[in-house]
């Protein structure tokens, strides 16, 4: 009765307590629902693989499969094993080793890689290239006994492709005693290279140089590669000689021609 009697007089005095707490709205929009229309939910069948693409016989593939990790670290050891060569030729038939077992190693897949397989290919006909290119320059032919002494005694530094070109341009000649080669300020179409016997050099009338076996006559001509230049000095047989002989023009077309 007294809590009655409270209240009564609480509301009778105006005051009807504390106002009821109102709820916060929040400034959060609901979010849209994560979940899909069912009615738009399509069964679709599992996709089937793609069939092989190989470039040789499955059964081949098949059966090579197992030899695949031998064949893929052989062909990167002797590509390895290639750039420690300091022999250009033997790098050259390192790498078509090595990239040839890279071309069976992407060919022998059912799903090779084709731009690795294309590159390999190209990398084998590159280096097959240059190979042979240095074969032919190293093994030109065989040589007659008189060329075999020439390239022996005087022209080693040379691959044997590059003196049977220097020699194809060339004449081998037999000077008696006294034989002119030079003259002075005159032109001389030649270039001479002392095989035997040996010349003097004059120059303005005195003698200036001895050119014995394996020397060159008229290289400032060459040197200068003007025609019509003259000659340094007045060179002379002081015994019989043998030369090799070169038309000036003829040997600055070959050099010319073959950077090497």
């Amino acid at each position: 009765t007294r809590c009655r009697r409270r209240r009564r007089g609480r509301s009778s005095s105006g005051w009807a307590g504390p106002p009821p707490p109102r709820r916060a709205r929040s400034s959060i929009a609901p979010a849209e629902s994560s979940i899909a229309d069912p009615a738009s939910l399509t069964w679709s069948p599992p996709s089937e693989p793609e069939p092989p693409s190989s470039l040789l016989p499955l059964w081949l593939v098949h059966r090579a499969r197992a030899l695949l990790p031998v064949i893929g670290h052989s062909a990167y050891i002797t590509l390895a094993s290639g750039f420690l060569m300091t022999d250009v030729l033997a790098l050259r038939l390192m790498l078509i080793g090595g990239y040839s077992g890279l071309v069976a190693f992407h060919a022998l897949h059912e799903r090779p890689l084709r731009i690795p397989f294309r590159w390999s290919v190209f990398f084998v006909v590159v280096n097959g290239v240059m190979a042979l290119k240095l074969v032919r320059d190293r093994y030109p032919g065989a040589f007659g006994e008189e060329e075999e002494s020439i390239y022996e005694g005087c022209f080693t530094q040379l691959s044997r492709g590059q003196f049977k070109r220097l020699m194809a341009l060339a004449t081998v000649e037999t000077l008696p005693e006294g034989a002119v080669l030079t003259t002075e300020r005159a032109a001389c179409p030649h270039l001479y290279f002392v095989l035997d016997g040996s010349a003097q050099m004059r120059l303005n009338g005195e003698a200036v140089a001895v050119i014995g076996r394996g020397g060159f006559c008229n290289t400032l001509a060459y040197q200068r590669g003007e025609p019509g230049t003259p000659a340094y000095g007045t060179i002379r047989g002081r015994s019989p000689m043998r030369v090799v002989r070169w038309e000036l023009a003829a040997l600055r077309d070959l050099v010319a021609s073959d950077a090497d």
